[in-house]
């Protein structure tokens, strides 16, 4: 997905923890002739190279998801990345991009205003949000499943101590009765333990297929490439740059105020 990077996701960073996940919903325009799932990969099918798919951007779970169900399923659709959830909807609801990929908290507004038809939710649970939509395993399409995470990572080296810290205070934080109140109806739940495993560098020796020069995967077909890019690409927004060298005494009013976080930061 990238030809280059200018970090080693696998050895520059260090896991803290998993923090929020959100659902992914796969969402067409209503004059679309797709009532669901079955009849939008047959639509895409009948007509290579005619349709596309907006996103919230290059790179992201939803550029991901799409990328399985094109190559899984081998259509021809055209990929159009926004800078954003927000602008992939809109495109969607006006019909210029009339299909697109988001998470259910981003699409919920316009799906309630009936501005837009849900499919499918590309998990292997239902929404609370939108439980009448079938997931894409009871659609058929198994194989098509991924939430978008929020996690933590540290530079590689940063003492376990103080990433022991900032994994237990924001447990905490989720543990919080109203966090745990409030994260579904913002179409959000805490992060599953599979992802703690993405988040985590691969064991020594592992087959790698993250960029130019590298060793190419053991894993074979378009579904695990897609899947191992997002190893590639995770880095660039869940990065927590605490610095290694020396200890940060992060309290909880840091972790809930930019400003705090920054000033811890800023005294090292």
């Amino acid at each position: 997905m990238f030809a280059k990077l200018a970090f080693d996701p696998d050895r520059d960073f260090a896991p803290v923890t998993l923090a929020v996940a959100s659902l992914n919903v796969i969402i067409v325009n209503p004059s679309l002739l797709a009532r669901d799932l079955k009849e939008l990969v047959a639509l895409i099918k009948a007509n290579p190279g005619k349709y596309s798919y907006a996103t919230g951007g290059v790179g992201t779970q939803s550029h991901l998801l799409g990328e399985m169900l094109r190559l899984s399923l081998g259509l021809d659709i055209v990929h159009v990345p926004f800078n954003g959830a927000a602008p992939a909807v809109a495109s969607a609801v006006a019909g210029h991009t009339p299909i697109a990929l988001a998470t259910v908290a981003s699409a919920a507004q316009a799906l309630e205003a009936k501005q837009l038809r849900a499919l499918a939710v590309a998990s292997k649970k239902r929404s609370q949000l939108l439980f009448d939509v079938p997931t894409t395993a009871e659609a058929g399409y198994p194989q098509i499943e991924g939430d978008s995470w929020v996690g933590l990572l540290a530079p590689a080296g940063t003492p376990r101590e103080i990433i022991g810290a900032v994994r237990d205070e924001i447990a905490s934080i989720l543990e919080s009765p109203d966090v745990k109140e409030r994260l579904p109806s913002l179409g959000r739940f805490r992060g599953r333990r599979q992802h703690a495993r993405g988040l985590r560098p691969p064991h020594q020796g592992r087959d790698r297929d993250l960029g130019q020069g590298r060793p190419r995967s053991k894993y074979q077909g378009g579904v695990s490439r897609a899947r191992a890019c997002d190893r590639a690409v995770v880095a660039t927004h869940l990065a927590l740059l605490i610095p290694a060298t020396r200890p940060c005494a992060m309290r909880r009013h840091s972790l809930h105020s930019p400003a705090a976080g920054q000033k811890c930061r800023s005294a090292l």
